[in-house]
């Protein structure tokens, strides 16, 4: 069991008791000593103990073990890639936001709250302050989060109809995937993600040469890993955009085989427009 030594060092200074006023009668003043510096706790009884008369709660002190909470942050992040979002919320309602000490696992969390609000909920406001409050859990890196985080954000400004607001978002994002930091990632699936969205928001800001760049560039990453994860909504963008007959018969079997109705029905559309015998 893992606890938050810190917290309860910050209680008691915070009541005014010394070590050793503390431990009086519970422990020695070395046990508060370890448990402070240590998050290492001797026993249930003694913590209890220390609780009570901190007046804390276990459960406020108590820390989410990291390698369970890492878990659900991988299956968390299935969920995404699959559109499960369902599962996702299941999976998100596992952890204790109060338990979390580790910046990295505490802005992914919030990461996955914020596209709940925006998927599930609709609640465009509150997705964008989860969002804001994942930049600030962590110091900022200009990793793939980062680039995650601003095209959500710039995705929920735009269903608000803020367009110049989105557009901000979208460029920091860009302005993320064009550094050095972005390609020191190397290959990820969120990688393919980031492409899709981009994509996607470019397209509604109205900026069609900037789409048909992004979903290029998914397709080779794609190809590159020997991955199927939105290849069809790349192609499906070429189709749309340039009238590509290829990109059109691609995203169609592609889709097929993903058994992705959506993109299935829109190359089904396109291939007939350009009289394509898919047959």
């Amino acid at each position: 069991m893992k606890i938050s030594g810190e917290r309860i060092k910050a209680r008691r200074k915070l009541i005014g008791l010394s070590q050793s006023e503390l431990a009086d009668e519970i422990c020695t003043q070395a046990t508060i000593s370890l448990i402070e510096k240590k998050n290492k706790v001797p026993s249930m009884e003694i913590l209890i103990s220390i609780c009570d008369r901190l007046e804390l709660s276990i459960d406020s002190v108590i820390i989410e073990d990291s390698n369970l909470v890492s878990g659900i942050l991988k299956n968390a992040e299935k969920n995404l890639h699959a559109s499960d979002l369902n599962e996702l919320k299941e999976n998100i309602d596992k952890i204790d936001e109060k338990k979390l000490v580790n910046n990295q696992e505490l802005r992914q969390y919030y990461y996955f709250k914020a596209y709940l609000e925006l998927k599930l909920n609709k609640n465009y406001d509150k997705a964008i302050f989860i969002y804001t409050r994942a930049f600030n859990a962590t110091s900022r890196v200009n990793d793939i989060y980062d680039v995650l985080i601003n095209l959500f954000i710039s995705e929920a400004y735009l269903a608000k109809d803020a367009l110049e607001e989105a557009q901000i978002y979208a460029d920091q994002a860009e302005m993320i995937i064009q550094s050095n930091n972005f390609e020191k990632n190397g290959f990820s699936i969120n990688r393919v993600l980031i492409f899709k969205n981009i994509s996607e928001i470019f397209i509604k800001l109205g900026n069609n040469k900037k789409a048909l760049s992004y979903a290029k560039q998914g397709i080779v990453e794609s190809n590159k890993r020997e991955s199927y994860f939105l290849l069809d909504n790349f192609y499906i963008t070429l189709a749309q955009l340039e009238n590509d007959k290829f990109a059109a018969m691609a995203a169609y079997v592609i889709s097929s085989i993903r058994n992705n109705d959506n993109i299935n029905q829109q190359a089904k559309k396109i291939t007939n427009e350009l009289n394509i015998e898919l047959n």
